[in-house]
């Protein structure tokens, strides 16, 4: 069997989990200044991605609300007329 020190692993130039500047700079205890920069900057550019996708759908759902309201306006209208055209054709008497 292969015994392995797994301190003398994480303490050696690589560390376990290897190049810690290789793209994950948190992957290693000695974090760097440049790294930690590097990966807010990376976060914020995905948050305002995000902000900007959320403020698209917001823009699209309040467009269709206001469609959705229109056909609701146009539906009502046809029903009333549709009511006012068989009450009109109706052999009903008026009263006044």
């Amino acid at each position: 069997m292969l015994a392995v020190d797994m301190m003398a692993v994480a303490a050696s130039p690589g560390g376990a989990m290897g190049n810690p500047g290789a793209g994950n700079p948190v992957s290693s205890s000695s974090c760097t200044i440049q790294g930690l920069l590097q990966t807010a900057k990376r976060l914020a550019d995905r948050l305002s991605e995000h902000g900007n996708n959320v403020e698209h759908i917001i823009s699209e759902t309040e467009q269709l609300n206001k469609h959705i309201a229109s056909m609701r306006t146009v539906s009502f209208t046809i029903v009333a007329l549709s009511y006012l055209y068989i009450f009109a054709s109706s052999s009903f008497p008026i009263v006044r």
